[in-house]
């Protein structure tokens, strides 16, 4: 009777130990049920230091001098809607100072001949781009949702305010039915991507027809030659929706 009992325990359980085995979150670095977190390893990293280092496959750290060093993290996807969403997190750990700033999202114009390079390279090639990014400027931490139409930016947006220390959730959403060209929200918010009161939210369509976007840059450095500060953020969890 006892072997029964213990034959019966053991059919029963091995179905559950295996599902615990291969459910999200119990093998590491594993994304959470029912999510589509982006793999960053099958990403491409252009990095010079380095100053991205990968934490788990749904994280990344970059730690580095935005403004005098290259580099980012891209994926080529041939081509881009303007309706296409994306969700991610973010966390400042330290600031950048001077003139540096950090790219925290983007999406760059197909240059005809592959990427230019980080998203400075493809303002200075002339390139299209939109973008969020992280910047100091008089003494305050600020989001900008950024434009660039035939390598002349424009920040269509701002966001001054964004704390040091605090995990925000983003929420990216495009519209190509936004103006004459299309156009980007991007919704800021504290503790979940559900919380009903964003921290704020930027607003920009585009001054003209972009190009084809094709690459996907999920954090890029603006090497511009300012020896300016370091700067840490984390990202993660990024979706496309």
């Amino acid at each position: 009777m006892r072997k029964w009992i213990l034959f019966s325990f053991l059919i029963l359980s091995f179905p559950v130990v295996v599902w615990a085995l291969m459910s999200p979150g119990m093998g590491g670095g594993v994304p959470a049920a029912g999510s589509s977190y982006e793999n960053f390893s099958t990403y491409t990293e252009v990095d010079t230091i380095p100053n991205i280092t990968l934490d788990t496959n749904y994280k990344l750290t970059y730690d580095g001098v935005p403004a005098d060093d290259t580099a980012y993290l891209y994926k080529d996807r041939t081509s881009i809607s303007i309706n296409q969403d994306f969700r991610f997190e973010f966390t400042v750990t330290t600031a950048p100072t001077g003139d540096s700033h950090l790219f925290l999202w983007g999406l760059a114009e197909d240059s005809g001949n592959g990427i230019d390079g980080d998203l400075k390279d493809a303002d200075n090639a002339g390139r299209d781009y939109i973008a969020t990014s992280l910047r100091f400027v008089s003494g305050a931490m600020r989001i900008y949702l950024d434009e660039c139409i035939d390598g002349s930016v424009n920040i269509l947006d701002a966001w001054i305010g964004p704390s040091e220390s605090t995990k925000y959730y983003v929420t990216v959403t495009g519209n190509s039915g936004s103006g004459s060209y299309g156009g980007y929200t991007v919704v800021f918010r504290t503790g979940s991507h559900g919380n009903a009161s964003p921290e704020d939210t930027l607003t920009g369509n585009f001054s003209a027809a972009p190009g084809t976007l094709r690459f996907h840059y999920a954090v890029s450095s603006c090497d511009n030659g300012s020896a300016a500060g370091e700067c840490v953020v984390i990202i993660e969890n990024l979706e496309l929706l």
